[in-house]
């Protein structure tokens, strides 16, 4: 029993170690880099695809969203 519970004290001592050591991004919302997400899959409660998004982007801005069943315009005013 020893050995167990010296083995779990060291698996949550290491897991507390990774936890914080993680670097945290200085602004979680807005990812860094050139990525954009053109297309989302939206899963029912059995894990089968139950609907999808495509993504339209002007600039950084997401312009459009589409599906099968039509699509939504987005405009912005003072990039709000």
């Amino acid at each position: 029993m020893k050995i167990n519970l010296s083995l779990l004290s060291f698996l949550f001592i290491a897991s507390l170690f990774t936890i914080l050591s993680c670097k945290k991004d200085d602004d979680p919302a807005r990812p860094q880099g050139n990525c954009q997400l053109v297309k989302a899959i939206y899963f029912d409660g059995n894990g089968d695809p139950g609907d999808s998004l495509e993504y339209t982007y002007t600039g950084d801005l997401v312009t459009q969203i589409s599906n099968a069943d039509g699509f939504g315009v987005l405009e912005y005013d003072n990039n709000n």
